[in-house]
């Protein structure tokens, strides 16, 4: 079952749930095993600072570097809940995660891709 979070919290909530399941007829049998492998990529004040930071460089590509949330399990994930400050979705795009191998686009002239600007600006450039 794919669950996805937006907080922590939610997960474990989620988690406490599952377990206690009780099924409706005494014949039945519920079993529950597993539990969040990805938990959420949380806006704390960290990450909030760090995409400050990165939004102010965008500024002076001429970019406007968009903030959203959409769920997911990318490794980002993996790295904000260990407590480094993660910003995610810089990457290629494409249709989904069950394209084909060498369907992704990235462009270093297309403002969507701004993580591919950035590491092709070059290290003497960056703020």
């Amino acid at each position: 079952m794919d669950v996805r979070f937006v907080t922590k919290d939610e997960a474990e909530l989620a988690g406490r749930r599952f377990r206690s399941l009780v099924p409706h007829k005494p014949s039945c049998e519920i079993r529950v095993s597993g539990g969040s492998r990805k938990l959420p990529l949380e806006r704390a004040p960290e990450v909030a600072a760090l995409y400050s930071t990165a939004r102010r460089i965008a500024a002076c590509m001429g970019v406007v570097l968009a903030e959203a949330s959409v769920g997911g399990g990318s490794d980002g994930t993996t790295t904000a809940a260990l407590g480094v400050p993660t910003l995610d979705g810089f990457g290629a795009v494409g249709e989904s995660d069950l394209d084909p191998p060498g369907s992704d686009s990235a462009s270093l002239t297309d403002p969507n891709h701004l993580g591919c600007r950035w590491c092709s600006a070059g290290a003497a450039s960056r703020p």
